[in-house]
């Protein structure tokens, strides 16, 4: 199937693959992520635009297993913007990045439920523009809310003055 955003045709096959299971109303399937994509594309894309992506895919739904994807798939259509980037070791990679609400509904199609940007612009990769704090370590749950970081810095924490993404 194909949906329409503004001038595109998006791909979106499957669109009533689960990729959110939920008990009570059915969860959240590709269709859904379109949607909430779109609907929150003006607070998202300031925060992607220009910046090249990495997904978290998962193509069975989050219950499943995921994967990290950073080269563009071949059946990207033509209006997506790429940009090769160089790697550390060697070689280069083709990345995306979401520049337009159409570009968010294609990578809801892609399963694409978590967008990692780079902190710096597809126009110099090298040259970070922004600070990420990435406050999930691998291997570290905690049951609490969160309240800051999971080490006993906090002081430091509360300290700091933070912009909230809103």
């Amino acid at each position: 199937m194909t949906v329409q955003v503004g001038s595109r045709r998006v791909p979106l096959t499957h669109p009533d693959k689960v990729l959110f299971d939920g008990a009570r109303d059915g969860g959240i399937d590709k269709a859904g992520l379109a949607d909430y994509y779109r609907l929150v594309a003006d607070r998202m894309l300031p925060h992607l635009r220009e910046h090249p992506l990495a997904l978290q895919r998962f193509p069975d739904g989050v219950g499943g297993s995921g994967f990290f994807a950073k080269k563009v798939p071949d059946s990207a259509p033509d209006w997506v913007h790429t940009v090769r980037v160089d790697r550390v070791t060697g070689g280069s990679v083709t990345m995306l990045c979401a520049d337009d609400v159409a570009t968010l509904v294609y990578l809801a199609g892609l399963a694409a439920v978590a967008l990692h940007p780079w902190p710096s612009r597809a126009s110099a990769p090298r040259r970070p523009v922004k600070l990420i704090f990435d406050l999930d370590p691998p291997g570290r749950t905690t049951s609490r809310p969160y309240g800051g970081p999971p080490w006993p810095c906090t002081s430091c924490w509360t300290s700091w003055t933070c912009r909230a993404i809103r």
